[in-house]
């Protein structure tokens, strides 16, 4: 297949090391990221690209929801474990428009998840095949292409007011042709986000070239 883009690894253990010693990187009771690990995926990323990173702060996190009990513990943690708190960024740019297989939905934080069990569904609602987020106020007319599994819900909104478009890409859902998706664009960028283990035991490196 066609090489599209020029690649390169970033590893952010040790950034998230330093950072789990005073703050909570990744949540007790479930695989993902915290919001301030997200941060640091964001601010690792934005820094290997050469773009100007704002501070966690200035994003305006909130607790959104104390009592998040997760897949870990749904799995193996005892019922007395304490429950997480959920974070969201608050302070996103004002003028951006989100579609989810071709729906539009009027928020990036879907609100009503944090009433149900899988309350880490509020990024997004949950996973889907593409999503589009489209943001015209910003500097960069770059259109980021991110191929990703979960973990990427709740970085993504550090990086929106970053590009002109964002295109999240879940394999597992997408069942178009990539290369065409690509080829619509001229000025792309493009960021593979996943858990390993999930990357690693799917072939999802074909169904790129695909």
């Amino acid at each position: 297949g066609e090489q599209y883009f020029s690649s390169q690894w970033l590893n952010i253990t040790e950034d998230l090391q330093t950072v789990s010693k005073k703050e909570q990187v990744y949540f007790r009771t479930d695989h993902h990221w915290t919001l301030r690990g997200a941060y640091e995926a964001y601010r690792g990323y934005t820094e290997h690209s050469g773009g100007s990173v704002s501070s966690y702060e200035s994003f305006l996190p909130e607790a959104v929801n104390e009592k998040f009990l997760g897949t870990i513990y749904s799995k193996l943690l005892p019922k007395s474990v304490k429950e997480d708190t959920i974070y969201v960024a608050k302070r996103l740019p004002d003028n951006i428009t989100v579609s989810c297989d071709g729906e539009k939905i009027e928020d990036i934080y879907q609100w009503d998840k944090l009433d149900t069990k899988d309350k880490y569904a509020v990024f997004f609602g949950g996973n889907y095949g593409i999503v589009e987020i489209e943001n015209p106020d910003a500097k960069n007319q770059e259109t980021l292409f991110v191929f990703k599994d979960s973990f990427a819900n709740s970085m993504i909104p550090f990086l929106i007011g970053d590009y002109q478009k964002i295109v999240m890409i879940d394999l597992r859902y997408y069942t178009q042709s990539v290369g065409q998706l690509i080829e619509q664009y001229d000025k792309k960028s493009m960021l593979v986000l996943y858990e390993m283990s999930n990357f690693a035991k799917d072939d999802y490196q074909s169904k790129l070239l695909r």
